[in-house]
């Protein structure tokens, strides 16, 4: 039907879906080496320990986080790899805990690992990006514009 709705689904390797007869791959990705296993979601930053690797935020509005997780880490040419989004709309681990995430939220690194919360007063370098789905309370997913300042 011409005038039916199509849903747009994220593919665990960063390819869109539009309804089930269109798929093309995501020019925003970069593959980069990962110094632990990730999933699809995560929200990532530099890790200190192992230089040019990248491992989940663990720490409130990290200020070496470098973007989302698009689909699970693999092994290439023996390293642990991942699809990194440092632009677009993006699937995030998020978390509401302290407060509520409402759409237009600028948002940061949450203490708990790899996951998004709302921003307090950020500072540069903290914000992943904006909510573009609520989260009223708890854990969950929701869609962000990822763009890093």
């Amino acid at each position: 039907v011409e005038n039916e709705p199509r849903t747009i689904e994220p593919t665990p390797v960063g390819a869109v879906v539009l309804g089930e007869r269109e798929a093309f791959p995501s020019p925003l990705l970069t593959a980069v080496d990962v110094s632990e296993p990730v999933v699809s979601g995560d929200l990532l930053t530099l890790d200190p320990s192992s230089p040019g690797r990248f491992r989940r935020t663990r720490e409130w509005a990290d200020s070496g986080v470098v973007g989302i997780i698009a689909g699970d880490s693999f092994v290439a040419d023996g390293r642990m790899r991942a699809h990194l989004a440092t632009t677009g709309i993006h699937v995030a681990h998020a978390e509401a805990l302290r407060t509520a995430i409402g759409v237009g939220d600028l948002l940061v690194a949450s203490s708990l690992a790899g996951h998004v919360a709302k921003a307090g007063e950020a500072k540069a370098g903290t914000v992943v990006g904006k909510a573009l789905d609520p989260l009223p309370s708890g854990t969950g997913s929701i869609r962000i514009l990822v763009m890093l300042r």
